[in-house]
This record gives structure tokens, sequence and C-alpha cells, in this order.
């Protein structure tokens, strides 16, 4: 099997921190709204059931995305870079399907060497109040199974790996060639049990990948 596609989540794997926690800290919403966070990543909470709760306990607005926008291009894990190149200098297609919100991780994607047109992500748009708390349609749910539900839908081809921190990543096993856990900012003990790899690094998500590759 020789890998051609590879696919991140975005917080916790690409970034050091949780936009929607984030977004939360700048409201003074932070204690609630990041526990929840914790429940869903880790499989006690359905995704679905914390999503527009949490939005509607936090309100936010387009200048607050922008400042996470900001925020996540501060907050790059170290290996992020050099991953990426490495990954996309030996031919391989690389993107990013996440519950994050679109608009603000576009940018850091762009400093990631990662197209926009290859950033699959949550759509804010505006509730009866002005609010950020509804979901544009474009194919891709926000529920635990989403990502996976998305990747069959969107037709990705096979030979595909899958790189994400938690348990709504866990779900792709099922329709990627390869799930890689990833740990290096939040070890979440199920995702380690159920993962095919388990890394702390980005930097070794390369080496497996392309080690795959050599073999083939």
């Amino acid at each position: 099997m020789k890998i051609k596609t590879l696919l991140f989540d975005f917080d916790s794997t690409l970034v050091t921190i949780e936009g929607i926690d984030e977004l939360a800290r700048m409201k003074g919403k932070y204690q609630e709204v990041s526990q929840l966070t914790r429940l869903a990543m880790e499989g006690e909470l359905a995704f679905e059931d914390v999503f527009y709760r949490r939005l509607e306990v936090i309100q936010p607005t387009g200048k607050d995305l922008d400042q996470l926008s900001e925020l996540y291009q501060r907050s790059l894990v170290p290996d992020a870079i050099t991953t990426i190149h490495r990954l996309r200098e030996a031919g391989l297609d690389i993107g990013v399907v996440t519950g994050a919100y679109r608009q603000a991780i576009v940018s850091t994607a762009k400093i990631l060497g990662i197209e926009p047109e290859k950033v699959w992500a949550l759509e804010l748009t505006t509730d009866e109040a002005g609010f950020l708390t509804r979901v544009i349609p474009n194919g891709l749910r926000p529920t635990t199974s989403g990502k996976r539900d998305f990747i069959i839908s969107h037709n990705f081809r096979r030979q595909l790996v899958y790189v994400g921190d938690a348990m709504t990543d866990v779900y792709t096993r099922e329709v990627a060639d390869l799930f890689i856990g990833f740990g290096g900012v939040v070890e979440r003990r199920r995702v380690r049990q159920l993962a095919d790899n388990y890394v702390i690094s980005l930097e070794e998500v390369g080496t497996i990948v392309l080690g795959i590759n050599e073999e083939e």
C-alpha cells in the first residue's frame, strides 16, 4: 500500500489550542465550555450534543473569529511546518478535515502550505441576533462521526491516512487505510488504545507515512 492522501484534524493536532475553548476564554466562559469540549473529545459526550450548546454560551462574532485566527497563527505545533513541507515534497496530497471553524483556520493552513480548497471545516453563519451560532451546510456535519461521513461522501481515494487527537477522529479509522492518533498536545487514553499508530510529534507522522511508501 502506497499512501497518497494525508488528512489532518486541526485543533490540538496542527495547533496547540482548542479554538472553541479560546473563544470561550475571550468571553469569560472558559471553565464551562472547556469541560464540555474535553468530554466530547474523549467520547464521553456526543459532539452533536455539545456543538451548538457551546456556541450559544459564547455567542461569537466575526471579530472574535478574527482574533482566534491570529491566535491560531501563533500556536502552531512546533514541527507542523517542516513535517507538512516534507510530506508535500514527497508528493502526498495534504488536507484538513476538522470540526473547527473555517473562517478562523484558513490563514493558518496557508502558513502550513495547505491550500484553502484543501481545508474542509465547519463554516459559521449568523443567527437572528447576529451571533455566529449556525452552520452553513457544506457536507461536513457537526456530529461525532461527521469526519468519517464526510470522507465517505467526498469520495477520497483510498491509500488514505488520517491524523487526529480525539474520539471524533477515531471514527475515520473505518474509512482510512491508517489512523494515526496524535498525543503531542493532549494525550487521550481511548484514542491511544484505538489508533493504528500513536505518536507525540508530527515528525513521527512523516516518518511512518514515508516509511510505508519507501517499502513499496
